[in-house]
């Protein structure tokens, strides 16, 4: 896709990446751009961008509120997919880790997500990557279904089927949000999906079961893919730095290094054996060499399911060895005298995963809350995560 002045990134993947841009009649437009690695997956790109076109044009046709679809083209290095941009949309995942804006009360907001859910089963949705993430709610607190890429319509999914959703996004909001909550999702599911379909659902140990299976799919989750940190990734943005390079996370702060004069800058610092710095304003935290990758992968990890952590921001790998950069709260400390059972706030965030804390590495902040940063281990059933 040729990058204007107009067109604004809103996620890069390894095989396709989406932006929002002006279409040809000036109204925002969502685009999707396949472009995959190794030429033999590269000759499906056109199946993928025409196959996810047709399914939103039938999804859209049902009624499910999902991004009107515009057209798939060829363009010079790949396919682009048009839809719709839905004004003042954020993601579930975003509105969870930030609630202090909500478009709507939690309540309503739950009820309104449990009916398009229940909306999009009751069609035979098979999602195949349904969380928080693929949920939106706009600027009016209605809720949208978005990125159906690996999606099919079918026959009525299986309990099964319908059970590994529900545990999928219980799990992503376990954090985040209360069980009455959940609950009441799940009470506007069951209305949508429709009383025969969700009957095995209405049972208080399957409810049990349901709540169980997120804990443990969270737990696990936070173990899985770690070199999704040290590599790039979904989570990780490579770069090139004079004399080595960097893994910038997708973390929100990313922006603070668009400049590449920024990242050099923070290369020079950390090469300089600085441990703390400031860019734009904004403090950072210099961790390096031995064991700053380990550390990295630990925090982004943590960061990645809700856990408070400093907020990971990059992995400088230069010949004198590895650092890793964090933003700092303003005020926060390293507070190695803090224990986990004294800190209530991140004590209760680790138990909801069966974790445990080890080491040093807490940080305090100016409000008394506490994050986690270099040099937190947390262990599972005996072993170190």
């Amino acid at each position: 896709m040729t990058t204007t002045t107009s067109t604004r990134w809103l996620k890069r993947g390894l095989h396709r990446s989406v932006a929002l841009r002006a279409g040809p009649d000036g109204a925002p437009e969502v685009v999707k751009h396949y472009r995959s690695r190794g030429w033999l997956r590269r000759l499906g790109d056109r199946r993928r961008a025409e196959r996810e076109l047709r399914l939103l044009r039938e999804l859209h046709a049902a009624g499910l509120h999902v991004p009107r679809p515009r057209g798939a083209e060829r363009v010079e290095d790949g396919w682009e997919l048009t839809a719709e941009w839905i004004e003042g949309a954020r993601s579930v995942a975003e509105l969870l880790r930030d609630p202090t804006d909500l478009p709507a009360p939690p309540e309503l907001l739950a009820r309104r997500l449990g009916t398009l859910v229940g909306h999009a089963h009751a069609l035979g949705l098979a999602h195949g990557d349904l969380h928080a993430g693929n949920l939106l709610v706009d600027a009016a607190g209605e809720a949208w279904l978005v990125d159906v890429a690996g999606a099919r319509l079918g026959p009525p999914l299986t309990d099964e089927a319908l059970e590994r959703d529900l545990v999928g996004l219980a799990a992503d909001a376990r954090e985040f949000t209360t069980l009455r909550q959940r609950q009441r999702f799940l009470v506007s599911w069951r209305r949508r999906l429709g009383a025969e379909r969700s009957a095995p659902f209405r049972r208080a140990d399957r409810l049990t079961t349901l709540e169980l299976r997120a804990r443990d799919q969270r737990r696990e989750a936070l173990l899985e893919h770690a070199d999704r940190w040290t590599r790039p990734s979904g989570l990780c943005e490579e770069r090139d730095l004079p004399g080595g390079r960097a893994l910038v996370a997708r973390c929100g702060a990313e922006g603070l290094l668009r400049d590449p004069g920024a990242l050099q800058q923070l290369a020079a610092r950390a090469a300089a054996g600085e441990s703390k710095t400031r860019l734009g304003g904004v403090a950072v935290t210099l961790d390096g060499d031995p064991g700053a990758s380990a550390r990295w992968t630990t925090l982004g990890r943590a960061w990645q399911h809700g856990l408070p952590t400093l907020t990971p921001l990059a992995l400088l790998r230069l010949t004198r060895g590895d650092t890793a950069a964090y933003v700092t709260p303003p005020g926060a400390e390293p507070d190695p005298e803090a224990k986990a059972p004294g800190v209530p706030r991140t004590n209760e965030a680790l138990r909801e995963r069966g974790f445990q804390f080890e080491g040093d590495g807490l940080w305090r902040e100016a409000d008394g809350a506490t994050r986690l940063g270099p040099g937190c281990a947390l262990r599972v059933e005996g072993c170190r995560g």
